[in-house]
């Protein structure tokens, strides 16, 4: 996938949460504009404390070529 594509899904005006699904058959749930920060040929995404703290306990960094897809969470999966 293109950084330009994730970052559209990030824009906070239109933001929607989704489900970023991986190569290997990997998902993380975005539930925030700020939780990915996208570079050229990497994203990281931030990972939520189970705490509930505003910093994340941890990043993952993936390789857009791994994203194969971003799926909306539907009304239901959305905290």
């Amino acid at each position: 996938m293109r950084a330009e594509d994730v970052a559209k899904a990030l824009d906070p005006e239109r933001f929607h949460p989704f489900a970023l699904k991986l190569s290997n058959g990997d998902q993380y749930e975005i539930r925030h504009p700020e939780q990915v920060l996208v570079a050229r040929s990497t994203i990281a995404v931030g990972i939520q404390r189970r705490d509930g703290r505003r910093y994340f306990e941890r990043l993952d960094t993936v390789a857009l070529l791994h994203v194969v897809s971003l799926v909306p969470l539907s009304e239901t999966e959305v905290k």
